[in-house]
């Protein structure tokens, strides 16, 4: 095997494993700080309204596309083509279901997710404002 094929195979691993365990750690569950408790107090309950509101626009999307890229990568070589890809069909093909999936995950962020957000603090907002009445 070269040398500049080990160091980017190398280079694959890392950000696969560096991209898989944080996705893991801080990612998936980056909303169950936004989850209600019994003493929560009325401002409490709102600001964590607000952070739910926006977890899927603080994602880090790069990993979650990162690591589909890869799966998406071994899915195609192992079923589709049958064979163990060489260093440059792999790099052809992560990087292109990469953007892909970069690609919608942001377009979804940025229109269904805000779209949900101005809408989330728009309630709030009126909440708060017939909650005086009440």
């Amino acid at each position: 095997m070269e040398i500049h094929t080990l160091i980017l195979l190398t280079i694959i691993l890392y950000l696969t494993f560096h991209a898989y365990i944080n996705e893991k750690t801080d990612g998936s569950y980056s909303y169950t700080k936004y989850i209600p408790k019994d003493n929560d107090n009325i401002k409490k309950l709102y600001r964590k309204i607000e952070g739910c509101l926006l977890v899927n626009k603080q994602c880090i999307k790069w990993r979650r596309s990162y690591v589909s890229a890869i799966i998406g990568t071994i899915i195609i070589f192992s079923f589709i083509h049958n064979r163990i890809p060489n260093i440059n069909e792999a790099l052809l093909y992560i990087f292109v279901i990469y953007i892909v999936y970069y690609i919608s995950w942001e377009h979804f962020a940025n229109t269904v997710s805000k779209d949900v957000e101005i809408i989330g603090k728009n309630i709030i907002k009126r909440i708060q404002k017939y909650k005086k009445y009440v």
